[in-house]
């Protein structure tokens, strides 16, 4: 009793209160927690692993010691962002977002890679410097698909499988294409609602946007469907009102949008500082002259794009205004849209169509995360994904430009930390180093013919291999590789063995021995040297050989046909679709310049 008394006199008296278990503090902050339209002064937020445990005044907040603290006074807090619309292809730009204070991505186009980065995220592996992930698979489509290895979909049947099959590899939704038909879209509709998967992204040419909402499109991406060739203005509060209604989320994109009907002049957009952070394989594939959608295209379309992209702002102010789901998405990395930097855009954007730029930042935070059954306020059990900002967010949107740090699934980042990352990725594709200089020499026994190659693409430099093979008494062969793509700290490794038939004995890839599943199985990999026992085939008169892919045992077809003396023209077909190539060989039958077409020119030339 007297422990008790003690206490609430103590209480009375102004006591103070009892520290929290807690890893990180921000104290003294003016927290924009976004579960409504407020700030709150000279709070203390309180985390403790990956979630926060306590928010409130100062005084009313003890920070246990040792508990690492930031200094919030002069800024504000806000939840990490959301990017609704990426397509995360390299590691590398997950940097880009974090640095940016994105947290969170919704991947539009995913593959076993795009998994594992979420899983990743999932445990807080500390190698992944990059936003928590949510996913779709392969593009779903119609034939012919818009893009190389999207997965084509031509009956109700086959729809219902490629959903079921989703499912299982783990993706978290489905999206739907551009010429998908009406019965296999409506396919997709009825299995993904059965088996509980979202289904979205663009509205098909067959289907009306209406139908679309009906059929439960999860979400609409880039406005498609609402604004086509004949769309009026005056047809636009309808159509809000029915996305309303269906529930239907839209993520306008309206960077995207902007940046290709600007393309006519590309020239301000190649000046934009941030594009050094984009990889030079990327930045390869914007230009306007070599991207099949801008081929052929006028003045006249150009302008007609431009009077379709005030249809889109007036459209997502009608949609805010009524009450419909609308999202900040960005779609990078497309031309000129750089991962992490283009969403400050989009919310400048959403805010210059008419919203807020508090209903801006919802559409970055609150929104998608509820929409997604996550949470993104700064309340105790939130996730401790948190942005510090040196400016107010509520009055002026670019505030959330200007960063003091980043919290990421509970980890701080000061932002001069997160820049100076960035700054050391641009130098890495400015001046690349070459790991092949101080790699160990290539083991394999002597006699061996060594040859040593430069990748470029759209020549632009962006990795190096070398080889060496050498002839067994059996009639079989050793080739090993060394190779890298920048940027890149360490080398890529292989050794095959051939038997007198050229099947492959052993397979190891970075130290990873695998086993072939059929006697005549090859393996695939990111080295010109695993593509040698595949075009030996084709020397010896085999046109189709079949192999698997090194990464994650996918499908992988190369068909062969002869082009003039020790050269071919070849395609290679795997699950990122189809892509058409060259193949030279000297008079040992070694590779002198290998080409593939992929979306840029791809060689591999022997130096």
């Amino acid at each position: 009793m007297r422990a008790l008394a003690a206490l609430l006199i103590a209480a009375c008296h102004g006591g103070a209160p009892p520290a929290m278990k807690a890893t990180v503090a921000i104290v003294d902050v003016t927290v924009v927690p976004m579960d409504r339209e407020r700030e709150l002064a000279h709070q203390t937020v309180l985390v403790d692993g990956d979630h926060i445990v306590a928010v409130g005044l100062v005084g009313d907040v003890r920070v246990a010691a040792g508990v690492a603290s930031v200094d919030g006074r002069g800024h504000w807090l806000i939840p990490g962002l959301y990017d609704m619309h990426v397509h995360l292809n390299e590691a590398n730009d997950a940097l880009l977002y974090v640095a940016n204070g994105v947290t969170t991505v919704r991947n539009m186009w995913g593959g076993p890679q795009q998994l594992g980065w979420r899983e990743q995220a999932r445990r807080n592996d500390p190698a992944w410097l990059g936003p928590s992930i949510i996913t779709a698979g392969p593009i779903v489509d119609g034939d012919p698909p818009v893009w190389p290895g999207s997965k084509v979909v031509t009956t109700p049947e086959a729809a219902v499988a490629e959903v079921d099959a989703e499912k299982a590899a783990g993706y978290d939704f489905v999206k739907v294409y551009e010429n998908l038909t009406p019965p296999v879209y409506d396919a997709i509709a009825a299995e993904a609602k059965r088996i509980g998967m979202r289904f979205a992204g663009h509205v098909p040419q067959s289907i009306d946007v209406a139908h679309a909402m009906a059929s439960g499109q999860a979400s609409i991406e880039h406005l498609t469907g609402y604004v086509r060739g004949t769309t009026q203005e005056s047809q636009l509060p309808s159509l809000a009102a029915a996305a309303r209604s269906a529930g239907t989320a839209n993520t306008p994109t309206l960077i995207v949008m902007q940046r290709f009907a600007a393309m006519d002049n590309p020239a301000p957009l190649m000046a934009q500082r941030e594009n050094r952070y984009v990889s030079p394989q990327t930045r390869s594939t914007w230009d306007p002259s070599t991207d099949f959608r801008l081929t052929g295209s006028t003045a006249a379309e150009f302008a007609a794009e431009r009077t379709r992209n005030v249809l889109r702002q007036h459209l997502v102010k009608l949609l805010s205004d009524g009450g419909a789901i609308v999202f900040a998405g960005t779609d990078a990395p497309n031309p000129f849209v750089v991962p992490g930097f283009a969403l400050h855009e989009e919310l400048a954007m959403l805010v210059a169509a008419g919203l807020t730029p508090y209903q801006a930042l919802r559409a970055a935070t609150a929104v998608p995360a509820e929409w997604l059954g996550r949470r993104a306020t700064i309340t105790p059990g939130a996730p401790a994904d948190l942005v510090l900002l040196d400016a107010d967010p509520l009055r002026d949107i670019a505030a959330t430009r200007r960063r003091s740090g980043v919290l990421l699934r509970g980890i701080w980042f000061p932002q001069p930390a997160l820049d100076a990352k960035l700054e050391a990725l641009a130098t890495a594709y400015e001046h690349p180093t070459d790991p092949l200089a101080s790699a160990p020499p290539l083991a394999i026994d002597p006699p061996s013919i060594t040859a040593t190659y430069t990748m470029t693409m759209s020549g632009h430099p962006i990795g190096r291999e070398r080889l060496a093979v050498h002839a067994l008494p059996s009639g079989g062969r050793v080739i090993v590789a060394q190779g890298y793509m920048q940027p890149a700290s360490t080398l890529t490794t292989a050794r095959i063995e051939l038997d007198a038939q050229g099947r492959e004995t052993t397979f190891i890839l970075d130290g990873k021995g695998m086993a072939p599943a059929a006697t005549d199985d090859l393996f695939d990999g990111n080295l010109l040297a695993t593509m040698i026992p595949f075009a030996d085939r084709a020397a010896h008169g085999t046109r189709e050989i079949h192999g698997r892919s090194a990464d994650d045992g996918s499908a992988v077809t190369y068909t062969f046909e002869p082009a003039g003396p020790r050269t071919w023209r070849f395609t290679v077909t795997s699950k990122l679709g189809t892509a058409p190539g060259t193949y030279a060989v000297d008079a040992d039958g070694l590779p002198t310049r290998v080409t593939l077409q992929i979306g840029g020119e791809l060689a591999i030339t022997r130096d």
